[in-house]
């Protein structure tokens, strides 16, 4: 009868042993993984769109480059280049002595957006009226007019009108400004009935070229950030600022009918 051989019985059982699983690493280094879902932007359950950058480009950067156009437009606007103003309320009579001889004078304080500076001008009219029942009597200042000074009496400038009509046909009459105001002095007892002033200020340098600068750097920041935002992987930032256009167009359009009823009380 064989024996029974203990070895190989224990070798069997050895071999018929599950074999275990070995893991290598430390505690540290499964957390970091773990955590790139827990933290990133791109984990589970999110796009990966940065809503904040999209919402910048559009309701913030847009907007504000809107208003800078809409600010420059109006401030530069050249219809505001433009003064005039009528009234058929004169103060006076008030009596001047020019080269000594008396003259009956009227002043009106005009309202304009700023004083104009006739010497100074593109152009300017000035006029005074007398009418009557027959027809119209006027005397008239233009820029020419105001290119000689006729005379000077207690440092007071004085410009010749020139006076047409037939009650008026050999008057003498001189106008003069302080600001907004203009005082018209004619040798005669009638009575005014309007008087008006009309003119355009005479255009900056530094106006015209903020006209056309500003708009052009405000296009060249704008088409920089795009570029920036792309390629620095901020695309959200791009895309807001793609879309901006509208939010930019819109704030330039409100901008400007606020500006202009703040400065000018055009609309």
């Amino acid at each position: 009868m064989p024996s029974h051989d203990s070895s190989s019985e224990s070798v069997g059982l050895s071999n018929s042993t599950p074999s275990s699983n070995i893991f290598s690493g430390d505690v540290s280094s499964f957390s970091s993984q773990n955590n790139v879902y827990a933290s990133g932007d791109n984990g589970p359950g999110s796009d990966g769109f940065k809503w904040s950058l999209f919402f910048l480009g559009l309701l913030v950067i847009a907007p504000i480059i809107g208003f800078i156009l809409a600010f420059n437009a109006v401030s530069n606007d050249g219809n505001n280049n433009y003064f005039n103003d009528w009234t058929n309320s004169l103060s006076g009579p008030e009596e001047v002595i020019i080269d000594g001889a008396t003259y009956n004078s009227w002043h009106h304080v005009f309202d304009f957006q700023k004083d104009p500076v006739p010497t100074n001008s593109e152009w300017i009219y000035v006029e005074i009226d007398f009418y009557n029942s027959n027809n119209w009597n006027s005397c008239s200042a233009s820029e020419y007019n105001f290119d000689i000074v006729s005379s000077i009496d207690d440092g007071i400038y004085w410009y010749d009108l020139d006076c047409n009509g037939d009650d008026l046909d050999n008057a003498q009459g001189y106008v003069t400004y302080d600001g907004s105001t203009f005082t018209f002095a004619v040798d005669t007892t009638k009575s005014p009935s309007s008087s008006r002033v009309d003119g355009e200020y005479m255009n900056e340098i530094d106006s015209e070229i903020s006209l056309v600068i500003i708009p052009i750097l405000m296009v060249i920041i704008y088409i920089g950030l795009l570029i920036y935002s792309f390629n620095s992987g901020k695309k959200e930032l791009g895309y807001g600022l793609l879309a901006g256009i509208l939010t930019g167009g819109v704030s330039f359009c409100f901008s400007a009918m606020i500006l202009s009823i703040m400065f000018y009380n055009e609309y």
